[in-house]
């Protein structure tokens, strides 16, 4: 029967969750008293004799103090009259909660329920003017954010989940994370000052003693109370005035940090948790003394406190100005502590034993990386080789798949940084990527063909392409490499880098790589998922590769593309499509494109360009919408077969329109480059697109010519109507266009 009747409960939780019916507000009169019975009912026979297991009644409690929360949160005004009576039960069973983590959960959620009720300026006087609020404070949440035998045996005994509690906020259902939530709650409302001066004094005595837990729990408290507003990127950007961060940091945390053999390993994790929180209001000194000690906590033998003290120094290094725009710390600051963390992050993945895979540190080291860019130049002689041999242990046995993650994005940013030392990363890693490749390790091929493509684009323009290149390219194009889907992306882009080197070298010694090629496109493009990877890859043949190489093919590459178009036209395809017209356009000409198309089907290039200029303003993205903007105003303003042979009273004002519309400035950055990356998805199902090798290179000259191109279409227009065959018609024709877009291009 009881079990029954909690399911009946869940169930009233699940519908209001979903707030299907507005049944259960009118019925509130009925629901009220039942739940406050129960949280009132207490039964022998009920209790449950494994202190680990809560009982039936607990859990039954548990859940109706979810369905209280959410009917405050739902019917706020209409539970009011309920409110005083079910305040009082629920504090009752607080009070009377066993300290057992079997009870963590209806601990929890009371606690939530209290500090709901709290947000409510009608109801907060239930609790903030409780003549018991004294008692509250002492007996209820102070008790309940200590630090207990079960969060000590947690510490010891599965640091991950530990961590996953304290800094990656998965504490949720935890009495301390619902401890914290109350605190703020009755800070927020604390009008008299009562809440706050009975925190100071317990924050107080509490880090005055000499017992660590009490430490503990005063840091818990100081953390709690004295962030007002906290954002990733900046830290706490405000802090209750009633705290003087700096003074307490500097009285209490710097003497734990500087003297970890002498503290409680977590103590010193609630220290760097402290300095990490507070670290906007650091001192440049402040900042340079907190690297050289968690410099030396990274050698701590506690797991726990050397993920700390890493992590702690990745936020730091990413910590931006409240702008959100600039960082705190210049690539100047970094250097001088760089040295030692930079070796201190390698020494504990190396002596660490079980760290060896630890994924905060490896984070750390990525983030310096980037953070450093080409400066990380004067580190790479010393760390090219731990990298590698951590890369090649990754490949036999992967352990962590997000350390091997950032172990892989690293890599691919040094290379991408310093191009320059492209044969010594070639002796180092490349073993590693054709291991890969042999031996078809699914899970890091995607990898491998990254960090091959940015090899790739690092090898000097001056010289022949090693061999080694060549044969990872007769590799993928083969179709198993890129049936599986996780392999589309990086075989695209080692295929663009390929192009972008020197495809006349390329094309002359093997021809049969553009047939190759031309079948990867061919595939890609009739898979609805991946046909973006297709246009990536026709892109950039458009892009790189001299028309006389591929102009045999071009009107079968036109055909692929309208059969597809015909078949199954999709929103994102037509995008795609668009831009792949325009990229033509601006890289060779609008007549070599339409001669093409008519040649296909006569007729069909009027057909092609009410779709292109109809749908031209779906395009979005700063570079695509430059690329056709500048495709556009060629198309409209020097091709003489739209005067010809197109019904050019309706569709040259549209173009018109459109020309002044895509040219926006609004939308469009006129300092902005195009890249080969216009497909605008890279990503694919097991796809995981590593930093370092995102910025894809070539095709930043292509519109060198056209850096404004408002100024471009104005010039074009000019031209245009100074032309003696076509110029007085197109002045006509312009005042069709409509008046506002008129005026514009006056």
């Amino acid at each position: 029967m009881v079990n029954s009747f909690h399911m009946c409960v869940k169930i009233f939780y699940s519908l209001n969750r979903l707030e299907l019916s507005d049944f259960f507000n009118s019925a509130l009169k009925t629901i009220i008293p039942i739940f406050d019975f129960i949280l009132q009912w207490n039964h022998p026979a009920l209790i449950e004799q494994n202190p680990t297991k809560p009982s039936v009644l607990t859990e039954i409690k548990t859940t109706v103090l979810k369905c209280c929360v959410i009917l405050i949160q739902l019917y706020s005004e209409d539970i009011e009259p309920y409110a005083k009576q079910l305040t009082q039960s629920v504090l009752n069973v607080l009070a009377n909660a066993p300290s057992s983590s079997s009870e963590d959960q209806l601990v929890s959620y009371g606690l939530s329920y209290i500090t709901t009720i709290v947000k409510y300026r009608s109801m907060a006087p239930l609790v903030m003017e409780n003549q018991d609020l004294t008692q509250l404070i002492s007996k209820l949440i102070f008790p309940n954010i200590h630090i207990r035998e079960e969060d000590k045996e947690l510490f010891e005994e599965s640091p991950e989940q530990y961590i996953r509690r304290d800094i990656e906020g998965s504490d949720n259902e935890t009495r301390r994370r619902a401890g914290h939530d109350l605190l703020n709650g009755l800070k927020k409302n604390d009008q008299s000052g009562v809440v706050m001066n009975l925190l100071g004094t317990k924050l107080n005595e509490t880090m005055s003693s000499q017992e660590w837990e009490k430490q503990d729990m005063a840091i818990y408290i100081f953390i709690s109370i004295a962030v007002l507003q906290e954002t990733r990127a900046s830290g706490v950007v405000e802090v209750h005035p009633q705290f003087n961060v700096l003074e307490y940091y500097d009285r209490f945390i710097t003497p734990i940090l500087g003297n970890p053999g002498q503290t409680h390993p977590i103590l010193i994790a609630d220290a760097i948790k402290f300095a990490t929180i507070f670290r906007a209001q650091l001192t440049p000194n402040h900042i340079n003394e907190l690297f050289k000690m968690l410099g030396n906590l990274l050698m701590h033998k506690n797991k726990i406190v050397h993920t700390y003290a890493a992590w702690s120094i990745e936020r730091i290094i990413e910590l931006k100005l409240q702008n959100g725009q600039q960082y705190r710390l210049s690539v100047q600051d970094l250097l001088p502590p760089c040295d030692l963390l930079l070796s201190r992050l390698f020494d504990a993945l190396h002596q660490h034993v079980e760290s060896q895979c630890n994924e905060y540190i490896m984070k750390t080291i990525l983030t310096i990386c980037i953070r450093l860019k080409d400066a990380f130049e004067r580190y790479i002689d010393r760390f090219i080789q731990p990298l590698s041999v951590m890369m090649g242990a990754v490949v036999k046995e992967s352990k962590i798949p997000q350390f091997d993650h950032y172990l892989f994005d690293t890599i691919g940013c040094i290379i991408r940084y310093v191009p320059s030392r492209v044969q010594l990363f070639e002796q180092y890693i490349l073993p590693n990527c054709n291991q890969i490749l042999q031996n078809n390790v699914r899970e890091f091929t995607p990898y491998a063909l990254q960090l091959l493509g940015v090899m790739l684009e690092s090898q000097p323009r001056n010289k022949q392409l090693p061999q080694h290149y060549f044969d990872v390219f007769g590799q993928i194009v083969k179709p198993h490499m890129y049936d599986n889907r996780s392999n589309i992306p990086g075989v695209v882009g080692y295929i663009n880098s390929f192009l972008a080197y020197s495809p006349e070298v390329i094309f002359e010694k093997s021809p049969k790589m553009l047939t190759d090629t031309l079948n990867i496109f061919s595939t890609l493009i009739n898979n609805t998922t991946y046909d973006h990877e297709g246009f990536r890859v026709v892109n950039a043949i458009v892009q790189h590769v001299p028309f006389r190489f591929f102009e045999q093919h071009f009107a079968n590459i036109l055909t692929i593309l309208f059969n597809r178009l015909q078949r199954r036209p999709g929103a994102k395809f037509l995008r795609c499509l668009i831009i792949f017209f325009s990229l033509f356009t601006v890289k060779h000409n609008a007549e070599l494109l339409i001669q093409t198309i008519e040649g296909i089907q006569q007729g069909l290039f009027n057909i092609i360009s009410e779709k292109w200029v109809s749908n031209i303003d779906t395009v979005h993205g700063i570079k695509q919408r430059k690329i056709c903007a500048i495709a556009l105003i060629k198309l409209a303003c020097g091709t003489p077969y739209v005067f010809r042979h197109m019904p050019v009273e309706f569709v040259w004002p549209h173009m018109i329109e459109f020309c002044v519309k895509i040219i926006d400035p609004e939308k469009l950055d006129p300092t902005a480059y195009f890249t080969s990356g216009i497909a605008q998805s890279r990503t694919g199902e097991g796809f995981h697109e590593l930093k370092g090798t995102s910025s894809a290179s070539g095709g930043a000259s292509l519109l060198d010519n056209f850096m404004d191109p408002k100024a471009f279409f104005h010039d074009q227009l000019k031209s245009l109507f100074s032309n003696p065959e076509v110029g007085q018609q197109a002045q006509a024709l312009l005042n069709k266009v409509n008046m506002t877009e008129q005026q514009k291009v006056r």
